[in-house]
């Protein structure tokens, strides 16, 4: 019981924190420099296949995680198989951004433009504000495959049952592929007073073609059938199959007692997001504390 049987394949992965921890942050007029910003781009491409495989060549009985008993199972016995799991995952780029502010008085009295930002032949994006936090991932290989092929999680008997308890459960099979794949969290918390402006862009591109296979089975098999009082338990097990082409998680939390946003960095607002996709269409965003999503999938994807 507790098994664990796997294969796995990434591109990129990253974990990058910026933490700023003060009493007291001023700015002056004509500062050209934001306060702090992250900025993460990864990029993976190639002309190969990016896999992860797991299980057997060709079908079979025998459990890859399990009990296999060859005669039969009698006098009271009991066997359980709980808890196990069977994966393939392969993964593009993956990763987490986090900006962290936390002080007592903040206050910004209007400073030039200050962009972070990014830009491709397939989306431009840009962040204008004091605090700005930008993830970019662009995934384009040939393929990405995962397979978990023919796999059998149970108990097999070769010969018959009797006034035993056999259980499988809470055991899982499963072969997933992300292309992209990211959590940016943006806070300003603990301020009495806050003057000023964050954005958080997040862009991510995935041309690349994909696909998922589970194959095989949970299970408890008698050969020779059951006889007399026996109980079987087969329960909360799973086989999935999960393709993704851009998941993202993009938070941002602002805590104060006094807020007020920094409307001297843009027109309209402190913070500007703007970004063009390739069929030419232009969308801008513009807060003072705000938050911009850009994803965009091209390869086929499939799931089985």
């Amino acid at each position: 019981n507790g098994n664990l049987a796997s294969a796995s394949s990434t591109g990129n992965s990253v974990a990058n924190t910026l933490q700023v921890i003060a009493t007291n942050i001023a700015t002056t007029t004509g500062d050209a420099t934001a306060i702090a910003a992250l900025s993460n781009l990864q990029s993976n491409d190639g002309a190969g296949t990016d896999s992860a495989v797991v299980g057997a060549s060709a079908a079979t009985s025998i459990p890859l995680v399990g009990v296999q008993v060859n005669g039969a199972v009698t006098g009271s016995s009991a066997l359980s198989v709980a808890d196990n799991s069977v994966s393939a995952k392969a993964l593009g780029n993956t990763g987490s951004n986090q900006l962290a502010v936390t002080g007592t008085n903040l206050t910004s009295t209007a400073p030039a433009t200050n962009i972070v930002g990014t830009s491709s032949t397939v989306a431009t994006g840009a962040v204008t504000s004091e605090f700005a936090l930008t993830n970019r991932q662009t995934d384009a290989v040939a393929a990405r495959t995962a397979d978990a092929n023919n796999v059998v999680l149970g108990i097999n008997t070769t010969g018959n049952l009797a006034a035993s308890t056999l259980a499988v459960t809470n055991n899982l099979v499963s072969a997933e592929a992300r292309n992209n794949q990211i959590n940016n969290v943006a806070s300003l918390t603990g301020f009495a007073t806050l003057t000023t402006s964050a954005g958080l862009l997040n862009e991510q591109t995935s041309t690349t073609a994909t696909t998922v296979t589970a194959t095989g089975d949970v299970s408890i098999r008698a050969a020779g059938g059951a006889t007399g009082t026996s109980t079987l338990d087969l329960t909360g097990n799973t086989v999935k199959a999960l393709v993704v082409g851009n998941s993202a998680g993009n938070t941002m939390s602002v805590n104060a007692t006094n807020l007020t946003g920094n409307s001297g960095l843009t027109t309209g607002g402190g913070s500007a997001f703007s970004y063009t996709l390739a069929d030419g269409v232009t969308a801008t965003t513009a807060a003072d504390f705000g938050v911009a999503n850009v994803q965009t999938q091209s390869g086929v994807l499939s799931a089985t």
